[in-house]
């Protein structure tokens, strides 16, 4: 059996910050190298239910890779526990804000702090599939709504889309051409229901 160990290394590593005991000029150890800081996770909740000690999570990018050993010389450096190697940078970035962990404490992509030329909207953008999925679900959503609601009016359907679910403007424009022909269908059913009745 080797005595060798394999040298982990990657371009992609993730580490922890606390407030309390990183250096006030963290930032400048991390200069020319694309990072993402996390909002303050400051209502995070242990599995005992208690809340655990805010921090915030980094996670780094490098041109070239680093080794746990270079990591962890710069995690000691900020005060920071052992660094983590990141397989996927999108849902590590989608999991600093619990984007797609609705049972925990949601955080603000406002609070986020981007350096080095991250790039903070490609990483948070969904997969195809999983546009394809939020689309089909959205598009679920409104026939049930206009259904619900006797909705055979576009102009009607547009106003409760603004008023009840501003959030998914986008999806609602970018299905509009969908949505306005159920609406169609659906007024053209009943007139044709009402014609049969007289």
């Amino acid at each position: 059996m080797s005595n060798i160990t394999k040298v982990v290394a990657s371009r992609s590593w993730t580490f922890v910050l606390y407030p309390e005991s990183c250096p006030e000029d963290w930032q400048d150890k991390l200069i020319g190298v694309p990072f993402l800081r996390s909002p303050l996770h400051d209502r995070d909740i242990n599995p005992d239910n208690t809340l655990k000690k805010a921090h915030w999570h980094v996670l780094v990018s490098f041109p070239n890779q680093k080794t746990l050993k270079q990591m962890q010389e710069l995690c000691a450096s900020l005060n920071a526990p052992s660094p983590q190697v990141v397989k996927d940078s999108r849902a590590m970035a989608r999991y600093f804000l619990h984007l797609d962990n609705p049972e925990k404490a949601q955080y603000d992509k406002s609070d986020m702090l981007v350096g080095g030329g991250f790039d903070l909207d490609n990483a948070l953008k969904l997969s195809k599939s999983e546009e394809e999925q939020e689309e089909r679900e959205f598009i679920r959503l409104m026939l049930d709504k206009i259904e619900e609601f006797d909705i055979v009016e576009f102009e009607d359907l547009l106003r409760f889309v603004m008023q009840e679910y501003p959030e998914n403007y986008k999806l609602f424009k970018n299905n509009s051409f969908v949505l306005a022909n159920v609406v169609k269908s659906r007024r053209h059913r009943q007139e044709q229901a009402r014609q049969r009745q007289l």
